[in-house]
């Protein structure tokens, strides 16, 4: 059980744990979230256990009437704002008997469908407002279709108590959520957490640091926290559900109705206090192209931590000049994993993290000075959430890339996918991930894929911004060549420019899926050797 929530309830079941600090410590706060849907000028409501277990009781209580009482974990299927009924929906399902499924909304309607008929969705739920991709699922599927409460009434209403008895022996590996892969290498596929699953979070982030480091609840002890991330994505269930329950943080939400950017966050900072922001590398890049939002934004709070995807030096030493940077990294599978700080910490180093020994993560080497992180099982104390969805393994291979500190040791940084190596004709290979977010983050050039897997060298498939031509940028071509082996330098003859019609496929995290985007120009590409 984690050391922080258990200060009020001894439960290791999420649902039980809130039902119990709402009866013996009602006015803990959870949350608070804007009064107004569309700006925080009307300021924030402060959203206590009592009030949270309240709506959870009232979304449940219109599940059984609306649905009746789940049989076998049937999955409901979720797409509304981003507000906090995407936890009420999570938490109240699975006091109905039911488990939730939160698409993201920035799949194409074909991934949505196939993902939804991967987990055996029942029915799709929507506010009264229907959002875009909720219409367009009634229209291109055969499921049901309901329209839940509106937030005020789950919240200003005193509804009745839907208990939820089972205990943790009974329901441990029983489903707590289905949430999906990012849909980088194909369709997204569905990942279900149990409640097993659940409590190991609970303990990874709770961890103990090894004498003379920290970890972030060790740093922050019971902070605010603003998080930017979707609320259909595993990272929003990480800050706004997981680190409140198990860490005895504060969830900040920002307004729900406005697109998640960088002003947003500011707006939101300006309006509550805030220990510490949950960015994507869109954000911080965001702060990097706007100096006076970065300036505004340091003065409200001076810690982010960011997630999902890398960002260039340029752009990180930029923010980490005035907010001190934190990297997180994790997966939906795997969660939020545990890193720790020395005490002695060099902020010039936010780019590097230092695993927590009790994660008993190995770096195994695989090229060059890159190594894949491997997370092996633990013979004692906690398992780790890995596990509990493979439980027969004994050893879990990432597939994620690191780089080695070049002096200071156990410090790593993040490289890429191991899926995304290029293996040429000759075998050589080559991650190309670094020269593509070299490119990518010139102002000439809004993506770049480097290819060349069954080739004899590489391909470049690149976005131009408006008005830019091929030869306007082969100087900072030349430039990426140069940080690149012979076989994977790029020459003129094999560059393709993408066409309108065309787009980069992308990911819900901004990043490129790069097989879909492979398959979609597989002619072009069928002409090179």
């Amino acid at each position: 059980m984690s050391k922080y929530s258990s200060a009020y309830s001894s439960e290791k079941l999420i649902p039980r744990i809130i039902d119990d600090i709402a009866r013996t410590h009602p006015d803990v706060l959870y949350a608070e979230i804007p009064n107004d849907a569309h700006s925080c000028q009307a300021g924030f409501r402060k959203i206590t256990y009592k009030d949270l277990a309240n709506a959870i009781n009232g979304l449940a209580l219109w599940i059984e009437r609306t649905l009746g009482r789940g049989l076998n974990f049937e999955t409901l299927v979720y797409l509304g704002p981003h507000d906090l009924r995407y936890i009420l929906m999570l938490l109240a399902a699975v006091k109905a008997g039911y488990k939730m499924l939160f698409p993201s909304s920035q799949f194409a309607i074909q991934g949505i469908l196939a993902l939804i008929e991967k987990a055996a969705g029942k029915a799709l739920l929507t506010p009264v407002c229907i959002p875009p991709t909720g219409a367009a699922i009634i229209e291109a599927s055969q499921l049901s279709h309901y329209q839940i409460p509106e937030l005020s009434d789950l919240l200003d209403v005193e509804h009745s108590t839907y208990a939820f008895e089972k205990s943790f022996e009974q329901a441990r590996a029983e489903p707590f959520v289905v949430l999906h892969t990012s849909g980088s290498t194909g369709f997204p596929k569905p990942i279900t957490w149990t409640h097993d699953w659940a409590l190991s979070f609970g303990t990874e982030i709770s961890l103990d640091a090894p004498e003379g480091y920290e970890t972030m609840l060790n740093a922050l002890p019971h902070f605010r926290a603003l998080s930017m991330y979707p609320r259909f994505h595993a990272g929003h269930i990480f800050t706004c559900l997981l680190y409140p329950v198990f860490g005895g943080t504060v969830a900040i939400y920002p307004p729900s109705e406005r697109p998640p950017g960088a002003a947003v966050a500011l707006e939101t900072l300006q309006a509550t206090q805030t220990d510490l922001v949950f960015f994507g590398p869109l954000h911080v890049t965001e702060l990097y192209n706007d100096s006076s939002l970065l300036d505004k934004i340091s003065q409200h709070v001076k810690r982010i931590s960011w997630a999902g995807g890398d960002i260039t030096d340029t752009a990180g030493d930029a923010v980490n000049s005035k907010v001190l940077l934190m990297v997180g990294l994790g997966a939906t599978e795997m969660g939020n994993w545990p890193t720790i700080r020395s005490k002695t910490w060099d902020p010039a180093d936010w780019h590097y993290a230092q695993f927590h020994p009790a994660m008993n993560m190995v770096m195994e080497h695989r090229e060059a000075s890159i190594h894949e992180a491997v997370i092996k099982r633990r013979t004692e104390g906690h398992e780790q959430p890995i596990f509990k969805i493979y439980p027969h393994s004994d050893a879990y291979a990432t597939g994620d890339m690191f780089v080695p500190h070049p002096k200071k040791p156990d410090l790593w940084r993040y490289y890429g996918r191991a899926d995304d190596m290029l293996v040429f004709l000759s075998g050589e290979k080559f991650h190309p991930l670094g020269v593509e977010n070299f490119l990518s983050h010139h102002e000439k050039i809004e993506n770049a894929l480097v290819m060349g897997t069954g080739k004899r060298s590489s391909i470049l498939l690149i976005k131009l911004a408006d008005g830019t031509s091929v030869d306007s940028i082969w100087p900072i071509i030349e430039e990426m060549n140069e940080q690149c082996p012979l076989v994977a330098r790029v020459t003129r003859d094999r560059i393709l420019v993408a066409r309108p019609e065309k787009p980069f496929v992308v990911t819900p995290k901004g990043t490129v899926q790069r097989r879909a985007t492979v398959e979609l120009y597989s002619k072009e590409l069928d002409r090179y050797m």
